[in-house]
């Protein structure tokens, strides 16, 4: 059941979303975007990116929205969300952000600090440091805002996923044969993903 907290007569499906991916981690993005920004930069034989400008929050909630939109109505290239041809052009994209600010964040974005990450052989090395912060978050507020039911279930999930990466898992009896398995716990009765955890290939135990 979902916590006490929350009034289902309402709450909105955007302040749902923010209860699982809070602002507190929005500003975690900003930050980080803008100190690997800066880090990259400084770096020996870079020259400076004039193109470059802090990124906020307000534009950081609106980069966001804008990629989720990208996966919903996907074009064949970045560019054409922008086009003159309005067949193709997606007005609300276009009009939130520019094409240009879209890839210069694309380029400096980050979901970690980067002078935190562990060197490669370390025991303390992730292979999701990455994305670590954000689904550590995630993680601990699937818990808190639903409570499971008596009846819960453990099983494996698998994320399709063609690209590069070392987790990549073929499972050649899956209905989805290749992408990122996931161990889950959820509520057997309404499907809820209370707990997850990716699994990064054998362990020490």
């Amino acid at each position: 059941m979902l916590s006490p907290d929350i009034d289902v007569n309402t709450t909105t499906p955007l302040d749902f979303v923010w209860l699982l991916f809070p602002t507190s981690l929005l500003s975690l993005l900003v930050v980080w975007t803008n100190g690997y920004a800066v880090w990259k930069q400084a770096q020996p034989g870079q020259m400076p990116d004039t193109t470059w400008g802090e990124t906020t929050e307000a534009e950081m909630r609106a980069f966001l929205g804008i990629n989720v939109m990208m996966g919903i109505v996907q074009l064949p290239d970045s560019r054409l969300y922008w086009s003159s041809n309005p067949l193709l052009r997606r007005e609300g994209i276009a009009r939130t952000m520019t094409c240009s600010r879209v890839h210069n964040l694309v380029q400096y974005f980050h979901a970690a600090d980067r002078a935190a990450k562990p060197a490669r052989g370390h025991p303390a090395y992730d292979r999701l440091f990455k994305v670590r912060p954000v689904i550590d978050v995630i993680g601990e507020t699937c818990c808190d805002v639903y409570h499971l039911s008596r009846e819960a279930s453990i099983d494996e999930a698998m994320i399709a996923f063609t690209g590069r990466l070392s987790i990549i898992q073929y499972m050649l009896k899956k209905p989805i044969k290749r992408g990122i398995k996931v161990w889950v716990m959820c509520d057997a009765n309404t499907a809820f993903m209370s707990r997850f955890e990716f699994y990064l290939g054998r362990q020490n135990d």
